[in-house]
């Protein structure tokens, strides 16, 4: 597990979201809209739970491999969302919706496919995922990240660490790995280079 995510780095997560990605505020009323009156909505990877926190639906369950982050989203959400340790792979139920946003990027290349299969598994409606998306300019995303208040050095820095350490997929493979996990591509929903939402539909 990424150390980002543990300790007092996952108490800087959101904080440090809003300075690496763009629009990330947006990204999240496009997610919420996008998934608002389900009947049952599970966020994989589901961090400080943003999505849970803006999305009005009806049983909620949020479930991420941190058990700092998972202890996050405890203290900012509502009692009635389930929240647990662990990955979709974990679970055995099914969700009228399931978000995996800002997540797919840090599976590695050889198990994106499982990933992906793991995400169908659970849903039976309407899947909603955000990504890094390849080819990356890290020029042009530097100079947001200095642009959005971000130290040259520290944005150079932060580029040059998700090169190294995220695996991002070209837009049209993205969609065909999702698709050929049972899913059928209904929109790209937002898009922030080098990020992207997408909604599908379980068939």
């Amino acid at each position: 597990m990424s150390a980002r995510f543990e300790g007092e780095d996952a108490g800087a997560y959101g904080r440090r979201a809003r300075r690496l990605i763009p629009d990330y505020d947006g990204l999240h009323e496009v997610v919420a809209a996008t998934l608002s009156g389900v009947s049952s909505l599970l966020s994989a990877g589901c961090g400080d739970g943003e999505e849970l926190a803006r999305t009005s639906s009806g049983r909620k369950v949020g479930i991420d491999p941190s058990p700092d982050m998972i202890a996050l989203a405890r203290r900012r959400l509502d009692a009635s969302v389930e929240l647990s340790v662990g990955t979709a792979a974990d679970l055995s139920e099914t969700y009228g919706a399931v978000a995996a946003i800002l997540v797919g990027h840090f599976v590695p290349y050889p198990d994106r496919d499982a990933f992906y299969l793991s995400l169908r598994e659970r849903c039976e409606g309407r899947l909603v995922i955000a990504e890094m998306i390849a080819p990356v300019d890290a020029d042009l995303w530097g100079e947001w990240m200095i642009g959005n208040g971000t130290e040259d050095g520290k944005a150079r820095s932060a580029v040059a660490k998700a090169m190294a350490e995220l695996y991002p997929l070209e837009r049209n493979g993205l969609v065909a790995k999702v698709e050929q996990a049972g899913f059928q591509l209904e929109s790209e929903l937002w898009s922030a280079s080098p990020f992207a939402a997408f909604s599908f539909f379980s068939r």
